[in-house]
């Protein structure tokens, strides 16, 4: 997931990375004005929840989104066999 959110042109705009031998808490990044989140936290166990989370409501919405699609799809026949008779 972290080399993929890198590889897009916004991570730089939501995200900071921390150089090795750096952590987001050290004084300086704290201090910092800079309100992008720091990179590391992308790898904590916490963040993938929050990931696997959201896909999970995404799956979900898809599903509910298919099934309206195919009972929609399912009337418009009932509509088109009715109207031919």
């Amino acid at each position: 997931m972290v080399s993929w959110l890198q590889r897009q042109d916004f991570f730089s705009q939501y995200f900071v990375l921390i150089e090795d031998g750096c952590y987001w808490t050290d004084p300086i990044f704290l201090e910092s004005k800079d309100d992008r989140i720091p990179s590391d936290l992308l790898q904590s166990q916490e963040a993938e929840a929050v990931f696997r989370s959201y896909v999970h409501i995404l799956r979900l919405e898809h599903r509910k989104i298919e099934y309206a699609f195919c009972v929609l799809f399912c009337v418009l026949c009932v509509l088109l066999i009715y109207h031919k008779n």
